[in-house]
């Protein structure tokens, strides 16, 4: 018999890739690079970016040569590393499954824009009256910070399943 968690990841990260991409469309048809319309005054706005760099825009002034395949590699490395933390969860583990979830479907998301334009599109734009402003973020990123404050409600709430040995 098949293990629930993994329907649940083929439909989160379905559901979340396509949405995620679909928006970042959606942006791409209806804005001009850094053209901002104001949905909520002095607070958030949606803006066209194009993140070149990692979260936040780190490491976005690198040279492209270096910077590139860092940021092909990096996330394909992590994305194993979760794969195999997810294939180790049991069934029970329903708030650990749906962070992981997440932070996979997140993760593809954001590395489907590199792969295919070589920068993330980013769009939601929080700032407080235009003096303290947060980087530009998208859907995908949403899910991944969604999904790790997940996994530490999970350490805090889920109990290890006991093993059959004991």
């Amino acid at each position: 018999m098949i293990s629930r968690k993994y329907p649940i990841l083929m439909a989160t990260v379905g559901t979340l890739v396509s949405f995620d991409q679909l928006t970042k469309l959606a942006m791409t048809n209806s804005f001009r690079l850094g053209e901002s319309e104001t949905l909520i005054a002095n607070f958030f706005q949606l803006t066209l970016v194009h993140n070149r760099g990692a979260a936040f825009g780190v490491m976005a002034n690198m040279a492209p040569k270096f910077r590139e395949p860092v940021l092909f590699l990096l996330p394909c490395v992590v994305l194993l590393l979760i794969f195999f933390a997810f294939s180790r969860l049991k069934d029970e583990q329903r708030v650990s499954v749906y962070a992981l979830a997440l932070v996979i479907g997140g993760a593809l998301g954001n590395l489907a824009d590199r792969l295919r334009l070589g920068y993330v599109v980013d769009f939601l734009d929080l700032h407080w009256k235009n003096q303290a402003h947060f980087p530009a973020f998208n859907l995908a990123d949403m899910a991944i910070t969604a999904g790790v404050a997940l996994l530490f409600v999970s350490l805090l709430t889920e109990k290890e399943p006991a093993s059959l040995e004991e």
